[in-house]
Parts: C-alpha cells; sequence; structure tokens
C-alpha cells in the first residue's frame, strides 16, 4: 500500500462548530487525492472530541489531557504520519474544493519549494496581510509598530514585514508564512526537526519557515487558490494574555536566530512594544468599561442636585436647605439606582435597546416613589425632586445613546436590537430551514428572500420571495439595503462562497454560512473577537440577556440567604455549609442552580455551558429518575431557562421543603469541572 500523498493536520482548542465546518470542506478538497486527517485536541470542553468521532470517523483523533499548545500538539501528529506532504492547518478555516489539487501541483512543479501558504481572507471578505509576510527584521518590525508600513505599503522598505508591496493576486516568493495554512515538504520537517516546542502559541510558523530558509528551500505565496480564515476563534486577540504571549515569541525567535546588536536592538523594541500595548490596552479597556458610566454618573449628580437647590429655595426661601443626609445618603442613592437600572438593562452595551431602557426607566421611577412613600415622614424630604430628577435623568441618558446612534448610523431607531436584513444564498428550500434555524435561535431579523445560483433553483413554489441569482448579488444587496448574508453550503461550492464573500467584502454586510444539515450557522464579523453562531438547539440559556439575569439572580439570592442564615443556623446545624457555597457563588465559580450531571459526559457536553450547580434543576422531582429523564429535564431547562427554576429550586431547598445534602452535592462535583466555562 502506497503512503498518502497528504496529511492534515489541525489543532483545536474550544472550536468545536468551526472545527466541524473545517472539516467538511477537507473532506471534499480531499476527494481523488490519498489523504490522512489529524485532529489534535488540546483538551477541549465544547464537546469536540465527542463530535470528530461521530461525525467523521476515518479522522485520526488525539486527545490530549491538557492544552500542550501549537508547536507540541502539532508535532504529535507529524510524528505519526506518513505522507509526502503536511498541511497545518487552523480549525478556524474553510478551503475551497480544489485548493488541495492546486497546492500539491504547484509544490511538485517546484522542487526548490520546502513550503507554501495561500491567499486568506477574513470572516468579512477581506485580505488577510499575514498571508505573505517577510522576515521580522529589527528595522521591518520597527516601521510596523511606527506605522510607516501602513502610510507606504507599496514601498519595498517601509512594507516589508507584509511585503505589501507585493500583489496579493500573484504569486511570490516570500519568506515568512503562517501557520494557519502551511503546506510542508515531509522530509524537511524531519531534517529540520519539526516545530520547535519552546514557542507555546504565536512565533512557530516565523520560526519554522525561517528554518526552512536556513536548510536551502524556498518559502512561496500561491495565490492560486483562498481559503476563509475566520480569526479570533482559536485565540482572542483583544486580551492583554494575547500581547505578552505574542510578544514573548518575538523574544525568543530574535534570542534564536538575530545575534550580537540587532539581538539587543530587536528585544528592546519588542520590550518597548509590550509596555505600550499593555498600557494602549488597559487604557482603552478602561475607557470603554468607566467612561459611560462616569459620564451618566457626572450628569445625574448635576440634575439632581440642580433640582434639589431648586426646590430648596422655593420651599424654604433664600438660604434654606434641606437636611444633610438628604444630599449624602438619599440623593447618592437615587443616582447610583439609576446607573444600575441602565447597567441592567443593556445601556452600556456597545447596540442598546432603548426600549428596554426606557422601560427600565419607568419601573425604577415607580420603585424609587415606592421607596419613598414607606419612607419615615420626617426622611421624606421632596416628591418633587425624586419625580423631575428621576424624568429628567432618565431622559438624558436615552437622549445620549440616541445621539450616539445617529452619529454611527445617521438615524434614530428606538429598538436598537440588531434586525438583520438577511437574504439567503441558496435554494428556497434552504432559505426555509435558514429562517427557522434564526427564527428558534431568537434572533431578530428581517428574512428578504433567497438568492439562487441559477434559474433552476428558483422555480418552486414556496413563501421564500426570489430576489434573483447570484450574479447579480452586489445590485440586490444595494437595493434590498441587504445587511447580513448567508450562504448555503449545501447549494454553493466553498469556491463559490469565498469569490463571493471576497467580492463583496467593501460592502458593510455580515456574511455567515450555513452547514449542511447541521443545526447552526456560523460566521466571523471581526479579526479580534470570536464568531457568531446561531444555534437551533439551545438558545434560551446561552443568551447573554439570560446569563446576565441568572447572574444577577446568584447575588441576590446569596444576599437574602447570608441575611437569613443566622436564623437558619439557630435551628438547624447542618446548613451552615451554605455559607461556603454562598462565598463559591459570589466567586462566580458556582450557580445555585444547575445540570443534573449524572448522565453520560457525551449528553452534557451538547448542553450550553454553565457554572456548577449547588442545587440541580431535577431536585424538584420527587421520585427518582432515570438517566433519559435527567437528559429531558436538562434540555428542558437549557432550552426554556426562566428565571423562575431557578428561583423555585433554590427557594425550596433553602426554605427546607427539599431535603439538601453533601450527596447532591458531591455528585456535581464529580463531572462539572469539565464543563466548566
Amino acid at each position: 500500500m502506497h503512503d498518502p500523498k497528504l496529511a492534515v493536520i489541525i489543532v483545536s482548542y474550544n472550536v468545536k462548530y468551526f472545527l466541524e465546518q473545517c472539516l467538511l470542506s477537507v473532506e471534499t478538497a480531499s476527494k481523488g487525492i490519498p489523504t490522512e486527517v489529524y485532529v489534535v485536541d488540546n483538551n477541549s470542553v465544547d464537546g469536540s472530541g465527542s463530535m470528530v468521532r461521530t461525525r467523521f470517523p476515518e479522522v485520526c483523533l488525539i486527545e490530549n489531557k491538557q492544552n500542550l499548545g501549537f508547536s507540541k500538539a502539532n508535532n504529535l501528529a507529524i510524528a505519526l504520519c506518513k505522507a509526502e506532504y503536511v498541511l497545518l492547518l487552523n480549525p478556524d478555516t474553510l478551503v475551497e474544493e480544489n485548493t488541495f489539487i492546486k497546492i500539491l501541483d504547484f509544490i511538485d512543479s517546484r522542487p526548490e519549494a520546502g513550503a507554501l501558504g495561500v491567499k486568506m481572507i477574513d470572516g468579512k471578505g477581506k485580505f488577510l496581510p499575514e498571508s505573505k509576510r517577510g522576515l521580522p527584521t529589527p528595522t521591518a518590525a520597527f516601521f510596523k509598530m511606527i506605522g510607516l508600513s501602513k502610510l507606504f505599503p507599496n514601498s519595498r522598505t517601509f512594507g516589508h514585514y507584509h511585503l505589501s508591496y507585493l500583489k496579493q493576486d500573484e504569486t511570490h516568493e516570500v519568506e515568512i508564512l503562517s501557520g494557519a495554512f502551511m503546506l510542508v515538504r515531509k522530509s524537511i520537517l524531519d531534517r529540520i526537526g519539526g516545530l520547535d516546542e519552546r514557542f507555546f502559541m504565536y512565533g512557530e510558523d516565523i520560526d519554522l519557515s525561517y528554518r526552512i530558509l536556513l536548510a536551502g528551500y524556498k518559502n512561496y505565496y500561491f495565490s492560486g487558490t483562498t481559503i476563509i480564515h475566520y480569526k479570533g476563534e482559536s485565540t482572542k486577540k483583544s486580551s492583554l494574555n494575547y500581547v505578552k504571549i505574542f510578544y514573548q515569541a518575538m523574544i525568543l525567535f530574535a534570542d534564536k536566530h538575530f545575534t550580537g546588536s540587532h539581538s539587543r536592538y530587536f528585544i528592546f523594541l519588542i520590550q518597548l512594544a509590550v509596555y505600550l500595548s499593555a498600557i494602549a490596552f488597559v487604557v482603552r479597556k478602561a475607557l470603554g468599561v468607566l467612561l459611560q458610566p462616569l459620564l451618566d454618573l457626572t450628569l445625574a449628580t448635576y440634575i439632581y442636585f440642580l433640582f434639589t437647590s431648586y426646590w430648596e429655595t422655593h420651599k424654604f426661601g433664600p438660604g434654606g436647605q434641606f437636611p444633610d443626609y438628604t444630599q449624602y445618603t438619599l440623593l447618592p442613592l437615587l443616582i447610583c439606582m439609576h446607573i444600575y437600572t441602565t447597567y441592567i438593562t443593556g445601556g452600556y452595551k456597545n447596540r442598546c435597546d432603548l426600549t428596554k431602557l426606557i422601560k427600565g426607566s419607568s419601573i425604577l421611577l415607580l420603585v424609587q416613589l415606592a421607596i419613598y412613600s414607606i419612607l419615615p415622614e420626617e426622611v421624606r424630604f421632596s416628591r418633587f425632586v425624586v419625580i423631575a430628577g428621576s424624568l429628567a435623568t432618565s431622559s438624558l441618558i436615552v437622549a445620549i445613546r440616541l445621539v450616539s446612534q445617529w452619529r454611527k448610523q445617521k438615524r434614530i431607531d428606538f429598538d436598537l436590537t440588531p434586525q438583520y436584513r438577511v437574504a439567503v444564498v441558496g435554494s428556497q428550500a434552504e432559505a426555509i430551514r435558514i429562517e427557522d434555524i434564526m427564527r428558534k435561535s431568537g434572533i431578530k431579523h428581517q428574512m428578504l428572500g433567497a438568492i439562487c445560483e441559477t434559474n433552476k433553483n428558483c422555480t418552486n413554489p414556496s413563501t421564500i420571495e426570489i430576489l434573483g441569482e447570484i450574479d447579480q448579488l452586489n445590485e440586490i444587496c444595494k437595493l434590498n439595503k441587504i445587511n447580513e448574508i448567508i450562504f448555503s453550503s449545501k447549494d454553493l461550492s466553498s469556491e463559490t462562497i469565498i469569490h463571493q464573500m471576497h467580492k463583496l467584502s467593501n460592502m458593510s454586510i455580515l456574511f455567515k454560512i450555513a452547514a449542511n444539515e447541521s443545526h447552526y450557522i456560523i460566521g466571523s464579523n471581526s479579526t479580534h473577537t470570536s464568531g457568531q453562531i446561531y444555534l437551533m438547539e439551545f438558545s434560551s440559556i446561552s443568551k447573554e440577556s439570560n446569563r446576565r439575569i441568572k447572574r444577577l439572580l446568584d447575588v441576590v439570592l446569596c444576599t437574602a440567604f447570608l441575611i437569613i442564615l443566622p436564623i437558619r443556623v439557630f435551628f438547624k446545624n447542618e446548613n451552615l455549609f451554605l455559607l461556603v457555597y454562598c462565598t463559591k457563588v459570589l466567586l462566580n465559580n458556582y450557580t445555585w442552580v444547575g445540570y443534573d450531571r449524572r448522565i453520560g459526559d457525551d449528553k452534557l457536553e451538547r448542553l450550553p455551558s454553565i457554572k456548577k450547580g449547588v442545587f440541580q434543576i431535577t431536585d424538584r422531582q420527587e421520585s427518582d429518575l432515570d438517566e433519559q429523564s435527567i437528559d429531558q429535564l436538562n434540555t428542558h431547562y437549557a432550552r426554556n431557562y426562566s428565571i423562575w427554576d431557578d428561583v423555585n429550586v433554590a427557594l425550596s431547598h433553602f426554605l427546607g421543603s427539599l431535603k439538601m445534602s453533601e450527596k447532591n452535592l458531591s455528585n456535581s462535583k464529580n463531572k462539572n469541572d469539565r464543563y466548566e466555562k
């Protein structure tokens, strides 16, 4: 039996849905080519391993018990493969149907070629400059750091880092390739020793590319095929940890390959970049989190004290004033209630729903008046200040959001919840299926219709309107003001999808792909954030708003429990351990109510991840449950999450109508660690 021609190695970490789409594209691209595929899983907890075993039994799965990093994980598979060529491939990629044929034909025709990379685009269809790079010499790194490479991209001097002076649609000899897609001769890997395992993540592709050059071979950027690299799925590039790890890798590279003054100069630049990047990151995060609340706090303080001063003069005359406790206790309390209400209604998100904000402000006013009405007579200072201050502050907070929205979108819409004007590129049948997934995922959208590849897909009677054919995609998007396109991988080739995404990359359109016969839709709208996934099976407990409410309830219950706990302990000493779990819940290590984990790991893995539960959702059941019943109750809890489920279970335990035992808690502890988020 002949050895395979190609070995595809994919190192995965908690990217189950992107990995599945990647493997589907690899499966198609491998047809007619003797190929072995390896997935090295670095201890994922999202069910990636179970998915690979079930969906792709022919794939060689290596499951590590800890995160070994990119280099060591790749080397595990490299040591096993027998193929002539090894392709290092990221899990958050999508290759064209003929990608493997084209790259193998190219490298076979050039014996001097040691490695090859391809043209990559991101989730918005834009070209990724790291597809082709030059050696990160101190000079090239310096020009990139100070921005000269962006100012003069066509300069061979200033644009050397990303070789921006070389055309992206032409094949070139380059120095550095990206580890997201890197085809290497196996004989070279055997000769130079694989990836350097000192590089945990980042920099290993630079090191490997450079060692291939030192071995006397050439690296090529091949523009004859294009892949999608969503970016940000395996790593969060906007985190401070990324800055630290990336620049540590660069220091390791400089220390390994540069000597003398070049090494010292490069390391100095990198250390400077670390400090500057860290400072910029902290400042940016602080401003992003605190600027708007501080602005609201300042304005609310000014408004309340303005009305207080006015009413003091009106009620007491010149020089009169309310008691000091008004200014130092009651007014700050009213002001803080506004900030907190704005937070829990999503007023500090990048996009907020003004309808929710207004409803929350209305409820706040009623709460403030209710609290005011139960205060002792001598403490009530002015109902006018409460009403006028609350209305003015709420109106100003809403007005600020309206101005911000107008600046960004040039229009006013009180409902700022994203409402996507969606078109499906594919058949009418697929458009109906995709619309159902979005509806069950709770995604607010307007399904405009289907854009078919040819007329043969547009003839069936359907409730889905036909907007036109794919050749008219650009004009259809402009005419219908489409802001999200979902491609059906069942009806379209990967090559067609990638081509259309790249073609429309200059338009403000979000792209997603609906995988064939799967109940999810994935995409990525930023190179710095994780991708978006629309899931049909479980949408309720996965929603950000429900997770926020669940966390808020945990804190509220902790507060209530801690207040009443001394009374409970006086009668029931065995409940002292509640204090321990109150602490764990407050530290966000536990949630009060979680799944019953006395079922198989495969069933737990397909549920949305939540914290360990002090209590279990099945505790309300009086009789013993079999595994199937437990699974059904867990699934119902995930699908149809309600805050009252948590309230009922937690209060029932605490009030003594259910018996909480250490056995319950130990059962959950055995299996929870793997699924903690």
